[in-house]
């Protein structure tokens, strides 16, 4: 654990929350963890720590309707644009990914992420050379 890392977090938490996120810390090989209580909530956290007003990124036209709401939508509040791609044809996440040339200020890198199982997956494009 970080040298007075938990302090500095919202101070009103549930205790099992605490120990869940330090105990998949400890799993994962991490400094810290953190559980919140929707995958929407997760998505909003990591896309704001990843992503800058006019930044892009590419997303698979199968996910769960509420997360193609959620980047169609709100996502757009905060300036983030989405590129949709058909998992079923790995070159359209390349073509969706050279599609636009990086800006200078920020990288955009290539997210592996996980679908609904019943919709199908998607590949990491870095395994495909794409950067």
């Amino acid at each position: 654990m970080v040298s007075g890392f938990r302090q500095h977090l919202y101070p009103h938490r549930q205790p099992t929350n605490a120990v869940l996120e330090e105990r998949v810390a400890a799993l994962e090989g991490g400094t810290a963890g953190l559980a919140v209580a929707s995958g929407h909530a997760a998505q909003v956290i990591v896309m704001h720590n990843l992503m800058t007003p006019g930044d892009e990124f590419v997303a698979s036209r199968k996910l769960y309707g509420g997360s193609i709401n959620q980047f169609n939508h709100a996502f757009k509040n905060f300036g983030w644009n989405v590129v949709w791609a058909d998992p079923d044809d790995i070159s359209s996440f390349e073509k969706a990914v050279s599609a636009r040339p990086r800006r200078s200020s920020s990288s955009r890198s290539p997210i592996r992420a996980a679908s609904s199982p019943t919709r199908g997956g998607v590949q990491d494009a870095r395994k495909r050379g794409c950067r």
